[in-house]
């Protein structure tokens, strides 16, 4: 029988990979132009227009249409009630952005805009050291990393959609091939030596703890949602929103 496509990693969460754009994903043009000045566009917005673009370019990379909406609030609760009204599921987090990165999804950012006020930011995509950032209505651009990660606050949420919303928590002493597939990738992970019985033992469990310590989430040994997201992401037999499709950019025109 097929494993399911849930539980196949594409990368180690320390380095991951470019995936190739899916036929699902709404990515924004990737040019390359003059470097943009990240302080002065942050500073020069207000929480509730940051947390509309921020919506507006997430629902974009997602292949939504509804783009006229945001979340009621700046409030965490406002966020996930936003995701789940346009049929996403949301995940808060306290990832560094590195972690963040690694997690390859879209997400609200935290950061701190003109004297240090809160705000949420649209982070959908990634190209090298930069970053795809949603800076204003119909406004995205690349940033560099280490220009957001010094107003970063270290509090996301990532929106995916959950293939298998009906999927058990994964434990110790759960057993079948679904367990068998986690074993597998975790194996492709170099995390798990032996051989996979089937049976979620006290290695797996070890194994599954590391990765979620690398990536900041839960650590309680058990493949719940929040690492059953990260593994979705990494999965190339599963449609995702990644950071890292983003469309390429225009050719040149033929002489």
């Amino acid at each position: 029988s097929s494993r399911p496509a849930t539980l196949r990693p594409l990368s180690t969460p320390e380095k991951p990979v470019e995936t190739p754009v899916e036929a699902t994903n709404a990515a924004l043009p990737a040019q390359r132009g003059p470097a943009v000045d990240y302080d002065a566009l942050l500073d020069a917005l207000d929480p509730a227009t940051a947390r509309a673009a921020a919506a507006e370019a997430i629902l974009h990379k997602w292949g939504l249409t509804d783009t006229g909406s945001a979340p009621r609030g700046d409030a965490i609760d406002d966020l996930v009630q936003f995701a789940a009204e346009h049929g996403l599921d949301a995940q808060p987090l306290v990832p560094t952005l590195e972690q963040l990165v690694s997690i390859d999804l879209p997400a609200f950012a935290l950061v701190l805009g003109k004297d240090a006020e809160p705000m949420w930011i649209g982070i959908v995509g990634r190209r090298d050291d930069e970053l795809q950032v949603a800076l204003g209505s119909g406004r995205v651009e690349f940033v560099p990393i280490k220009a957001i990660d010094k107003r970063y606050t270290v509090q996301a949420v990532v929106l995916w959609r959950d293939p298998m919303p009906g999927l058990p928590v994964l434990r110790e002493a759960a057993q079948g091939e679904t367990v068998v597939a986690l074993q597998e990738q975790l194996r492709d992970l170099g995390r798990l030596a032996s051989e996979p019985s089937g049976v979620y033992d006290g290695p797996t469990a070890a194994a599954v703890r590391r990765l979620q310590s690398e990536l900041n989430l839960t650590i309680d040994g058990k493949v719940g949602r929040q690492t059953r997201m990260v593994l979705c992401s990494w999965s190339p037999d599963v449609a995702m929103a990644r950071l890292s499709s983003v469309a390429p950019e225009p050719s040149a025109p033929a002489a």
